[in-house]
């Protein structure tokens, strides 16, 4: 997940994900299924607004997370931007949870002090 999101391979995230995948950012609306996670991936890897992204594997409540920093340009640090919760079955993600704001992160990373 964390290679093919650094190169923003959706087509490899795909192939990560369950047929009934479900995946939650608030505000925005639920994905659900292959099909508009495709479409959720294929908008987020695209955007201009984060061109580099820097994600870090590690764990959430004690289930496995991706911790996502991004930066607009070279010269700029990256800032923590969000995390993803996993929920993995059977070698597959079945559901994506994504919490928004540098906030998120800090909590979590915290505890893997």
């Amino acid at each position: 997940y964390v290679r093919a999101h650094d190169t923003k391979d959706v087509d490899s995230i795909m192939a990560l994900l369950a047929e009934d995948v479900r995946i939650s950012m608030p505000p925005e609306t639920p994905a659900r299924g292959r099909a508009e996670a495709r479409l959720f991936f294929s908008t987020l890897l695209a955007t201009k607004e984060h061109p580099e992204w820097r994600l870090i594997l590690g764990q959430a409540n004690g289930v496995p997370a991706v911790f996502n920093y991004v930066r607009s340009s070279e010269d700029e640090p990256f800032q923590a931007n969000s995390v993803d919760v996993l929920r993995i079955q059977d070698g597959v993600i079945v559901a994506l949870h994504c919490f928004l704001g540098g906030r998120h992160v800090e909590l979590f990373v915290g505890q893997e002090a």
